[in-house]
């Protein structure tokens, strides 16, 4: 009964992959599987898995996928792998707002991306978590707004104090 819910949670092509890892010490990583690879190393204490799944991610960082590798990162607390994240989308950050990767991060993950992407314009922030809100609930559309308001309130603290 464990190894039929094993492959429920990684997939058999994910348990196949770790399986020649562990015997021959190679992997074939791929956009389909390196997620579940990567559960599996940290969930499994496989730590050169780990470290392959993480440089594959940071290798294939683009606008399309850069939301559900933070996303992931802040899952298994992984400030390596958050970097590279911040980096890529501080520098396009309208190209990624306007993928559906964006779109489809849950409201945790935005609220961790929009307080630590500080270097954005207000403006932009605050478009993007509208633009996110559009076609949620009622709920998540309010906890945006108070969120919003918290972090102008916030901005409005940090530059009295630098002007005064």
């Amino acid at each position: 009964m464990r190894f039929i819910c094993v492959i429920v949670i990684y997939g058999t092509y994910c348990i196949y992959s770790i399986r020649r890892y562990m015997y021959y010490g190679k992997i074939n990583l791929n956009q389909g599987n390196v997620m579940s690879c990567w559960y599996a190393a940290i969930h499994h204490g496989i730590t050169g898995l780990n470290k392959r799944c993480r440089h594959f991610s940071a290798e294939v960082i683009g606008p399309n996928n850069v939301c559900t590798l933070f996303q992931h990162a802040t899952l298994f607390n992984c400030p390596s792998m958050m970097k590279p994240c911040f980096t890529y989308m501080t520098e396009h950050w309208k190209v990624v707002v306007a993928c559906e990767d964006f779109l489809l991060l849950p409201k945790h993950s935005l609220f961790v991306l929009l307080d630590t992407v500080l270097s954005l314009h207000e403006k932009e922030v605050a478009l993007a978590a509208m633009y996110w809100s559009k076609d949620k609930s009622c709920t998540d559309r309010r906890d945006v707004v108070l969120f919003l308001r918290r972090r102008r309130r916030q901005l409005e603290r940090i530059l009295a104090t630098l002007w005064y």
